[in-house]
């Protein structure tokens, strides 16, 4: 490299995204092999590609002296639905020189009157008729799950359009296909939003797969987290969103002369159960490839025989595009090791724990062989060792149809595991013949660490694994049980520690917009977002992350519109908290009140510690809206954290520095929210720390 260039373009955060609806923000890096070598101007140009061929300009910033290269807000005309658009950079540095970049982005439905798709589902007349109990392979728990269905709509094209765009969301998870061809990677999309209020839609491009003559679209959906089982209470453990998946799909296409066409769901689509009879993401997938049709969403398939779908909705409202990087396959790991373990039982180690699926090759087995996955973390006396899954029951099952060679893989569920017994296979079972297939948020991972210290390197690797793990469409706690759940403390903690290593600033931007949702009409946040089973206000450090996530992403990227969102959730949360404790020690509306979960040894006082959160809650919600220009209100939010800093004083600390307590917890607490009143007795409460240590005699 040689000189100074810009790279890593961004709109709205995110490299040529597809369904942007509102001006975008646009951000960029630099760099440079000479030393002191900086940006002085840059320019802006953005302009719409024409389907006809040409471009229109929509928006020219002009120069701007500036170093800035974050937080460049489109201002030109309305964005166009489902169009194409590219950016000109243009960036001057100190000596003169002029460098250019282009990166693109495109529209998804920017208007909602202009959804013409409804929401359809199954045919109710074709479900499953109720039978007498009966003998089964599978668990009670399962046996009420309905098939994952396909949905097809034929439609004739005298020329292939010159741009076209499919934009699909689902009540559930969904995989789309055009003329037989999968649409995208993206795994289990939509994705787990608040789907009271915002249900997310994929966009993509789609020309190259349409042809002259007949053509199709056509999807699977599954029940996802809509419809499916989620989290730890067993007396509502599935449907908490709705009792029946349903799909949603629009077909834009542009011809050269600028008239557009629509294919979108409604009764016109026909529908019918596939050979996958259920999919949970915490119970697994049961295939019968002899159900199987290999053709059934190609054009020249006869569908006739199949139900007409139904449309179940036709509201719009809570749709919004996908802004940051969906679930993907990402990485496969081979079977490090394939061990015998009894007749037709094989345990395989991958030799990492992780979040995905396995992808089992089948080889010369009879028609009708049944095919059993089992998944855990961890062998115990050389058996899989799942008790601590709870409810979950992490099981795949695919039944052959006698093909030579067939490839079993689960489209609709995902198991956290580094183990998994396949059990049913007739003869050996061949390490090359299996594999893992790691699922999560497709974020960019930011570099890479190494060390001459092999455990230090092996603790860098399980962090990126973890966040792997935990990063499946919202930041969970867990990936292989049954809870698996957005909880704040967890995120709030780790979120720095993301930030620094991938760019997951996107995904936990969106993701707060769900805690925001939650968040109640006191100003309350939850302890989980979206929000289920725990539905009271949220814990101390466990609520306050509506307010430090936020400043966590706004240190790392410097993304400011990040705060502006937040501020006023912000505010909302240390009122509550004051209008409740008028004492400004926090004792009142505690929710669960977890206190320093898990801590070994010895208990911080949970008063120390949510006092303390409330007054760090109260100082980034200060420093939050003096950095969005709202200084009057920053400074009452200061005065309140002084008052509180004061209580804390009083009430916890002794003149010897000895915090309340006398714990590690507490110390570390009052030095890091910085709750001391002056340098002396900050020194104080350090030394009480320091023997608190000693006294341990931890080394």
């Amino acid at each position: 490299m040689s000189g100074f260039e810009p790279y890593a373009l961004r709109a709205d955060g995110q490299d040529a995204p597809q369904g942007i609806v509102a001006a975008p923000v646009f951000s960029w890096r630099l760099r440079s092999d000479r030393r002191g070598a900086r940006q002085t101007a840059y320019r802006v140009v953005v302009a719409a590609r024409l389907p006809g061929g040409g471009s229109a300009r929509a928006w020219d910033s002009g120069r701007v002296e500036s170093a800035e290269t974050i937080g460049v807000r489109y201002g030109g005309a309305p964005l166009a639905s489902s169009l194409d658009y590219d950016w000109t950079l243009t960036v001057e540095d100190e000596t003169g020189a002029v460098v250019e970049r282009v990166a693109a982005f495109a529209t998804g439905i920017v208007h909602p009157d202009e959804w013409a798709a409804a929401w359809i589902g199954r045919n109710p007349v074709y479900r499953h008729v109720a039978l007498p109990p009966q003998d089964t392979d599978i668990s009670f728990t399962v046996n009420k799950l309905q098939p994952v269905r396909r949905f097809v709509r034929h439609f004739d094209l005298d020329v292939v359009p010159a741009v076209a765009k499919v934009h699909a969301s689902a009540q559930g998870i969904y995989r789309l296909y055009v003329n037989g061809h999968r649409v995208g990677t993206d795994e289990l999309a939509p994705g787990w939003t608040e789907y009271r209020d915002r249900i997310t839609y994929q966009s993509w491009d789609v020309t190259e797969h349409l042809r002259p003559g007949r053509n199709s679209i056509a999807a699977l959906l599954g029940d996802g987290w809509y419809v499916g089982f989620i989290g730890t209470d067993r007396r509502h453990q599935a449907q908490h969103y709705g009792t029946e998946p349903a799909l949603l799909a629009q077909l834009t296409m542009d011809a050269p002369d600028g008239g557009r066409s629509l294919v979108a769901t409604d009764e016109s689509w026909r529908e019918t159960a596939s050979e996958i009879l259920y999919a949970d993401l915490l119970m697994g997938q049961y295939e019968d490839s002899r159900r199987a049709q290999p053709d059934w969403h190609l054009p020249d398939t006869d569908i006739s025989d199949w139900s007409s779908a139904v449309v179940v909705g036709t509201d719009v409202d809570r749709l919004t595009p996908e802004v940051d990087p969906g679930v993907r396959a990402t990485v496969t790991l081979p079977a490090v090791s394939v061990e015998e373990v009894g007749e037709r039982r094989h345990i395989v180690d991958f030799g990492q724990n992780l979040v995905g699926r396995v992808r089992l090759t089948v080889r010369g087995q009879a028609a009708g062989t049944r095919i059993q996955l089992d998944h855990a973390e961890v062998l115990d006396h050389g058996e899989l060792y799942t008790a601590n899954l709870r409810t979950a029951e992490p099981v795949d099952v695919f039944w052959t149809n006698g093909e030579t060679e067939q490839v079993f893989e689960p489209r609709f569920t995902l198991h956290g595991f580094r183990f998994a017994e396949i059990t049913g296979l007739e003869g050996p079972l061949d390490a090359g013949d299996v594999e893992a297939v790691v699922l999560h948020n497709d974020v960019e991972f930011l570099g890479d660490f190494s060390s001459s210290d092999a455990p230090l390197d092996r603790l860098f690797q399980n962090i990126c694994w973890g966040l792997r793990g935990n990063f499946v469409s919202i930041p969970t706690d867990c990936p292989q049980r049954d809870e698996r759940l957005g909880w704040l403390a967890d995120a709030q903690v780790f979120a720095p520690t993301a930030l620094a290593i991938a760019d997951v600033g996107p995904l936990l931007r969106r993701w707060m917009r769900d805690v925001r949702s939650a968040q109640n009409d006191d100003g309350a946040f939850p302890d989980i977002a979206p929000h289920l089973i725990h539905l009271r206000e949220g814990a101390p450090a466990w609520g306050d992350g509506g307010v430090t996530i936020p400043w966590h992403i706004h240190r790392a990227t410097g993304d400011l519109t990040v705060l502006e969102e937040a501020a006023d959730s912000m505010i909302a949360w240390v009122r509550h908290v004051e209008r409740h404790n008028p004492s400004l020690i926090w004792r009142a509306q505690v929710g669960n009140d977890y206190g320093d979960w898990l801590q070994i040894g010895e208990e911080t006082r949970k008063d120390v510690l949510s006092t303390a959160y409330f007054a760090h809650s109260a100082d980034l919600t200060a420093r939050t809206l003096r950095l969005v220009g709202r200084d009057d209100e920053a400074d009452g939010i200061d005065e309140l954290r002084e008052r509180i800093v004061a209580a804390f004083g009083s009430s916890f600390i002794a003149a010897d520095g000895t915090v309340a307590g006398d714990t590690q917890g507490g110390y570390l607490l009052a030095l890091s929210f910085g709750l001391h009143r002056d340098d002396a007795e900050r020194d104080r409460i350090a030394e009480k720390l320091v023997e608190s240590v000693l006294r341990r005699d931890v080394s």
